[in-house]
């Protein structure tokens, strides 16, 4: 028996008037541009791979609500906007938030945020709608969605957006799917695997046909096809003897020698990767893995595929939401903790510290460029000399009061 119940191909025509080839086990979506991106991470490993990976990496940088304070900012602990980042929604904790933001946002284009500010502001709840179901339309002048029955102004949504050639204010507000650049590479991949399950079937053995030296009668070959079809189709019936009695064989498919997959299907992985900026060695390209590549692979993991749109999402919400609580409020991200990050940050540290002891950079300057507040001590805003670490003008025999 085989594993899924495959059915026969099936045509089947959409509203937009594409004809799409169905095979059940399968799945087609070069055809639909935005109805199937979203199950693409369903059919393609690579692309299930690139976004769960983004997503884990993700979910290890914490954030935190700072309060401005003077020229730095203090850590706030208890807040309302504290609160929405330990748990965004009612049945949403911050990780899958982040989970399903960047899910929408890398199968689709789009990810949109429904939000629900209570006027005393004492809570913030939100909530992600499905981009299939979601209609952007321009009117008269504002855009409002259309999510099935409802109805939704544009202050209520933020709608994250992938870069999309064709977005303009009067056309096409939807961002660009990272997938319609490699649907057709992804349908490809999805049917070698199929042709190789059922060569498999089939003992790895390909499609045969029959000839005949003489005129057989239409019931002659309904018989045979009724009788190869009981007697030798179907795993269970591999390698089982073939009689002919005056028929021929003849071999009308390829062998998996034929028609070697892998070069292809690594092709594949390597595509899908460099779409979604994720080194391809991270998803198991064994022809790049080896231990220094993997160390700078997580490293541009993260510049690439992970903070750009972690940026996004904290320009949002802080002025869509953090605002609303205080000008002097906002959320920000802390990667010091993040170990493939921390090389860059100690030669931030070492750069840093040799300009500040090199008289090139005030002490405040330097704590500004590792983003730490100013400070209040003397001589913070002044040049310092190597050495001593005292005032130039002090060096010099003057002050300014002197001067």
């Amino acid at each position: 028996m085989a594993i899924w119940p495959f059915r026969k191909k099936s045509i089947t025509t959409i509203s937009s008037g594409y004809s799409v080839i169905d095979i059940p086990g399968i799945g087609k979506i070069a055809v639909d541009r935005l109805g199937n991106y979203i199950k693409a991470m369903a059919l393609s490993d690579s692309v299930y791979s690139c976004i769960t990976t983004i997503q884990l990496a993700a979910s290890t940088v914490p954030w935190y609500l700072y309060k401005k304070s003077g020229d730095g900012a203090a850590e706030v602990e208890s807040h309302p906007v504290v609160d929405f980042l330990m748990r965004p929604g009612r049945r949403m904790t911050w990780t899958k938030f982040l989970q399903k933001y960047l899910m929408h946002k890398l199968l689709t284009g789009n990810a949109y945020l429904l939000l629900n500010i209570p006027s005393f502001k004492t809570k913030i709840e939100t909530k992600f709608l499905n981009p299939n179901r979601v209609i952007p339309e321009l009117r008269d002048g504002n855009i409002v969605y259309k999510y099935g029955s409802n109805m939704f102004f544009e202050e209520e949504i933020i709608h994250f957006t992938m870069p999309n050639p064709e977005e303009d204010e009067t056309n096409e507000l939807r961002g660009l799917s990272p997938i319609a650049s490699i649907a057709k590479k992804i349908d490809i991949g999805n049917y070698s695997e199929e042709w190789m399950f059922r060569l498999l079937e089939n003992g790895a053995m390909p499609a045969i046909s029959v000839f005949s030296e003489r005129p057989l009668t239409e019931d002659q070959r309904r018989f045979l096809k009724e009788q190869f079809q009981k007697e030798y189709m179907g795993p269970e019936m591999v390698m089982k003897p073939l009689i002919l009695e005056g028929l021929k064989p003849l071999r009308m498919g390829f062998s998996p020698n034929d028609i070697n997959f892998q070069p292809l299907q690594v092709g594949i992985l390597r595509r899908v990767a460099n779409v979604y900026h994720v080194p391809s060695e991270l998803l198991g390209d064994v022809e790049y893995k080896t231990y220094s590549n993997a160390k700078e692979a997580v490293k541009a993991l993260y510049h690439w595929a992970v903070l750009p749109h972690l940026n996004e999402l904290k320009e949002e919400l802080n002025y869509r939401i953090v605002r609303q609580f205080g000008e002097d409020l906002y959320i920000d991200y802390d990667i010091s903790g993040i170990e493939a990050l921390s090389a860059d940050l100690a030669e931030l540290w070492d750069r840093v510290g040799k300009a500040k002891d090199r008289s090139l950079i005030t002490i405040n300057e330097a704590r500004e460029e590792l983003g730490w507040g100013r400070s209040d001590e003397a001589g913070a805003d002044k040049l310092l000399a190597t050495g001593n670490t005292i005032p130039l003008e002090f060096i010099a025999g003057t002050t300014e009061e002197q001067e």
